[in-house]
Parts: structure tokens; sequence; C-alpha cells
């Protein structure tokens, strides 16, 4: 689930709802709302998913004074796993796509398993991997997802059970 990572006492992740969001930075905190909300507010951004794909954008009023990436942002701006958000010169806050694998119904067309190499039909349980998205088969005959600690194509963890793994300090 998407989140904003903002330092209190550490990192904490505030989770965004799939509805849109307002953000405000001074004290960091996330509410439901509506895009007029922010009309005059120079310290908040709507956050919103949009788009089949799942896409993050900000709406950044006019007369904000809120960074993106450290450019002074305006308008609508597409948001990537990493990017920054702050307001004014205050501290930047995180936007992170990161989730953590499960074991699902694939549903898709035939793709071909990364580490067995032979297709991942639909109906067949598998697991996508949240960092790269290539696909294996994670079932008691092919355990393709969980033969290893890591996946066969990038560096995310394997086991099912493991909480977020990414942090700000990464960056």
């Amino acid at each position: 689930m998407p989140a904003i990572y903002h330092k209190d006492n550490g990192w904490q992740a505030a989770p965004l709802p799939m509805n849109p969001s307002l953000l405000w930075f001074n004290p960091v905190r996330i509410a439901p709302s509506a895009a007029p909300a922010t009309r005059h507010r120079r310290d908040a951004v709507v956050l919103m998913c949009v788009g089949q794909e799942g896409k993050w954008v900000a709406m950044v009023p006019e007369d904000a004074r809120i960074t993106h990436n450290g450019q002074r942002a305006t308008g609508v701006r597409v948001l990537m796993h990493g990017d920054s958000l702050a307001a004014d010169a205050g501290a930047p806050v995180y936007f992170s796509t990161e989730q953590t694998p499960s074991v699902e119904d694939y549903a898709g067309p035939p793709e071909i398993c990364a580490r067995c190499k032979t297709p991942v039909k639909h109906g067949d349980r598998a697991v996508k991997c949240p960092r790269c998205g290539i696909l294996h088969h994670e079932t008691a005959e092919k355990n393709c997802w969980s033969y290893r600690t890591e996946c066969t194509c990038c560096p995310q963890p394997t086991a099912l059970e493991t909480a977020l793994c990414w942090s700000p300090e990464m960056l």
C-alpha cells in the first residue's frame, strides 16, 4: 500500500487510502479530502491514485510553497517511489509504493516464471515481485518464489510475512 514516510523519532509510514487525501506538512498528517480544500493552504497538497495502472499524483495549488524532488512544484505532479515532497524549507516527506509480496491466483495471460522458465498460467498460485514485477510460481510443487531468500531478478526479500523494508535512508 502506498505511504508517506516522515521523520518523527525515526521514520514513520503513514498509509495512503485509495481515495483523494490531503497531505499537510506542518505537522505531517494525512486526511480524506477534496481538491478545493487546498486553495487557501500553502502547506498542503492533494494526493490521489489515478488510472488503471494505479499511478499517484500530487495536486499542488499555484500559491503553494511546495517542492517535489527539490524543485518548486505547481499543478499536477506524477509521483514515483522514493520521491520527496516538502513545504517551504521544511523537512521532506517521501512517497513510497513499496508492497509486501503475496501469493495470489494469477489472472493474466501466460507469463514465463523467472526461476523455472515454465509458464505461469491463469489460475496458478503465484507471486509478482513487488519491486521488479517479475512473476514466480508459488505452490507446494513449484516454490519458485520462496526457493531463494531474494527474488530471482532483484534484491526483494521473498519471505511472505515480512514487513515493509524500504526507508528514505536508502536514498
